[in-house]
């Protein structure tokens, strides 16, 4: 798909060179790649790419292909692919590296009981009165906006409303 795009782009007056094709072919290569005999013992190349978000990783793209022309790509087979047990290995390795890598940046962002800042405060409020305008769960919107799990997002949302940077009466509960 990249490089159909960059063919696009080559199309508009961009040169299509060795260059702009290694980078194509870099952006699309699978983090793992396994093969797979089906029921009707028809082989099958699967790659998988994961994204991490949050310390959790998950499939964000998915590549079925066979090995002879003749097979049809069919609901059964999608059925019955595992692709939790071709890719054990490969997903657990992958979680791992996105602990590390998230446990890195949440110890150098961690505030260990120091204060929160304006810039902080006014940053989470912005988000906390957006999500409540559009009917969104606050608390969500404010950890995914700014990376931090929903009981962190909570204690910041109590900080700017106690310091004024939430209106009282907004989403105010009652007593």
């Amino acid at each position: 798909m990249h490089l159909l795009e960059d063919e696009e782009k080559a199309g508009k007056g961009k040169e299509m060179t060795p260059q702009n094709l290694n980078k194509s072919i870099m952006r699309s290569m699978p983090d793992a790649t396994a093969e797979y005999i089906d029921s009707n013992n028809k082989r099958w190349i699967v790659s998988i790419e994961f994204k991490t978000k949050r310390g959790r990783t998950d499939f964000h793209a998915l590549s079925i292909s066979s090995t002879s022309p003749d097979a049809p790509l069919t609901r059964r087979l999608l059925q019955e692919l595992p692709l939790d047990l071709l890719f054990r290995e490969v997903i657990a390795k992958e979680t791992e590296l996105a602990l590390d890598r998230n446990w890195e940046h949440v110890s150098a962002e961690k505030h260990q009981g120091r204060a929160h800042s304006d810039d902080e405060l006014t940053h989470v409020a912005e988000i906390y009165v957006a999500a409540y305008n559009n009917h969104q769960p606050v608390q969500g919107a404010v950890a995914d906006a700014m990376g931090i799990s929903t009981s962190t997002a909570a204690q910041r949302i109590l900080v700017a409303r106690q310091r004024g940077f939430i209106p009282e009466e907004i989403n105010k509960k009652e007593k």
